[in-house]
């Protein structure tokens, strides 16, 4: 599991934004939503699968979906600069585990056209 905190803003005046984020696993290619939760003031913080994708939609906004791993810089880089020798051992697993404590996820919202 992760702890998520996002920020949610208006992408060109930076106003804190109201509304809903969508939790999203893939099947393959589907998406399925896991659960929703309603935010307010452009701040959110929810505990979710390691593995899940957050949806968050504005009324007025386009929707913007970001991943835990693939966009969170901390996580992605240590996976990306793994090399084999770290896969055995168990303070890179601990590693891990404290950056999905603290995952922190931008979306800054552009309004529909």
């Amino acid at each position: 599991m992760a702890r998520v905190t996002g920020a949610v803003n208006d992408r060109e005046s930076g106003k804190p934004l109201d509304g809903i984020c969508e939790v999203i696993s893939m099947v393959g290619l589907t998406p399925v939503s896991l659960s929703r939760h309603e935010f307010g003031n452009g701040r959110f913080v929810l505990e979710v699968p390691a593995t899940a994708r957050l949806q968050v939609r504005v009324p007025g906004y386009q929707p913007l979906t970001r991943s835990v791993f693939f966009d969170s810089p901390p996580l992605l880089n240590m996976t990306l600069n793994m090399h084999a020798a770290e896969l055995i051992d168990w303070s890179t697993f601990e590693q891990i585990r404290t950056l999905l404590q603290n995952v922190v996820l931008q979306f800054e919202l552009s309004k529909e056209r």
